[in-house]
């Protein structure tokens, strides 16, 4: 009987965080154990972030609960059940704990989260609000993310000839989110179905809006190509000598393959 193997995948973290101009670091991340080969073996690499909405109120808090609550429903989870399922119910026990705290302190608050698992040389994802995940590769930078705002809606008007190219780009709301953490009606999510499969020089990349909301995804991919602590602190570097009046939290997480 043949046995086939997976090949054995070696995985590099790097990281960078900064405050930008505002007045409260809002985002969060988490990286689990890189180190630890019986969780790797039930719950492969997880790395999550979320980024507090800075128009609503304890975006900090909601970011750190999200995260917290996320991590601890996927580790403790059933690792017989497939990933995406585990992560659908990750992102669901988080969403509900922030709308929790929103509703016993009247208040409406809210974040973005996205998370990554690798697990057996493949990756997983899960998603909402417009923090994103990239995958690079050779020179290449794709986003395997979709952002939650009305842009999106506004895109699939414009494919149904509802609306003209220019009307979606000058409308004032397309940047507005429309599903995130916190949500207490209708809450959306992204989670992968068909995972890809890792290879050598890979490079995965979770990052919040204070990134390519500043760098554009070329100036970005640039910088992609050295070790992942490297590539986190350059592109850190390179967002902040931008020196844009009201840069927002920046957050990066690099994983390399």
């Amino acid at each position: 009987m043949r046995v086939n193997h997976v090949p054995k995948i070696y995985l590099t973290p790097g990281n960078a965080q900064h405050i930008g101009s505002r007045e409260e670091q809002q985002d969060a991340f988490y990286f689990s154990d890189f180190f630890d080969a019986q969780s790797i073996q039930d719950n492969g690499i997880l790395a999550v972030l979320a980024d507090g909405m800075g128009g609503h109120d304890m975006g900090k808090t909601a970011a750190s609960i999200a995260i917290e609550t996320f991590v601890d429903s996927y580790q403790l989870s059933n690792i017989q059940d497939s990933v995406p399922g585990r992560l659908a119910k990750a992102i669901d026990a988080a969403n509900q704990a922030v709308a929790k705290l929103g509703l016993e302190v009247n208040v409406d608050t809210g974040c973005t989260l996205i998370a990554s698992v690798v697990k057996e040389g493949l990756l997983y994802w899960v998603g909402t609000g417009d923090s994103r995940i990239y995958l690079w590769c050779q020179g290449r930078l794709v986003r395997i993310t979709s952002d939650f705002t009305f842009a999106r809606n506004l895109e699939k008007l414009v494919a149904e000839q509802y609306i003209s190219e220019e009307e979606a780009m000058i409308n004032d709301q397309r940047h507005y989110l429309y599903s995130y953490i916190g949500v207490r009606d209708n809450f959306r999510f992204d989670v992968c179905q068909k995972p890809i499969f890792l290879k050598q020089g890979y490079k995965l990349l979770l990052c919040s809006d204070g990134l390519f909301g500043t760098l554009s995804e070329a100036e970005i991919a640039e910088e992609m190509s050295a070790l992942p602590q490297q590539a986190a602190d350059k592109l850190l570097d390179k967002t902040l000598r931008k020196n844009i009046q009201h840069q927002d939290n920046v957050t990066i997480l690099i994983i390399g393959c």
